[in-house]
């Protein structure tokens, strides 16, 4: 009985120690002013970035993009990635790890997995919020719907060094696919705009006539 109460205090203070050191949340937001959804057209490219805000000051980051859709597409493309600065550099360390979902299934590599992204910074980030990197892809499916995106697999560590994996993640980033205008509906709109002329041009000389009757 004489250990409980010792116990009990080092599981409080250690308690206090994580509280103070607090937990990272990473989320993926875009750059329109929505913080969790898009909505873009097939093979339309759009940007999302992973935004941080900590009490920690990383020297580490590394972490992994995944659709995480019930039935993963596969079909989400990884064209570019550019690290923000401050506080990361895009420096020939950083690695960046593009991914073909569909041939990628594994016991090291889940279904609808994007990327995989590293970089450290000797100095640390500091706390507070700021932009990790900002990645640009593209949906090359060929059916329309929503799809889901997350982080996973977060790796950081510390200015001691240490290794954590308890960074918590914000919501799910929403992407809506929708079809493109068809040559039908720009045809249509192409018969509209050529009818809206005529209309203009017809009124224009019934004005023209009766500024002459005048």
């Amino acid at each position: 009985m004489k250990w409980v109460v010792p116990l009990a205090m080092l599981g409080l203070s250690l308690g206090a120690v994580d509280a103070a050191r607090g937990f990272p949340t990473l989320t993926i937001v875009d750059t329109v002013g929505d913080p969790n959804s898009v909505t873009v057209d097939r093979w339309e490219s759009f940007n999302v970035l992973v935004h941080i805000d900590t009490d920690v000051s990383m020297v580490a980051l590394q972490l992994r993009l995944q659709e995480i859709t019930a039935v993963p597409s596969g079909s989400f493309r990884l064209n570019s990635v550019s690290f923000s600065t401050p506080p990361w550099s895009n420096d020939p360390g950083s690695q960046v790890v593009p991914a073909l979902p569909d041939l990628m299934d594994g016991p090291d590599y889940k279904s609808g997995y994007i990327l995989d992204l590293a970089t450290d910074l000797v100095n640390g980030t500091g706390t507070g919020e700021f932009y990790f990197a900002t990645i640009n892809l593209t949906y090359a499916g060929a059916l329309m719907g929503e799809y889901r995106l997350n982080l996973s697999d977060i790796l950081y560590g510390d200015t001691n060094f240490d290794d954590f994996t308890d960074a918590l993640t914000g919501q799910d980033y929403i992407v809506t696919v929708i079809p493109a205008p068809g040559a039908a509906v720009l045809g249509m709109i192409g018969l509209g705009c050529v009818g809206w002329v005529k209309k203009r041009l017809e009124k224009r000389g019934e004005t023209d006539y009766i500024s002459q009757e005048t």
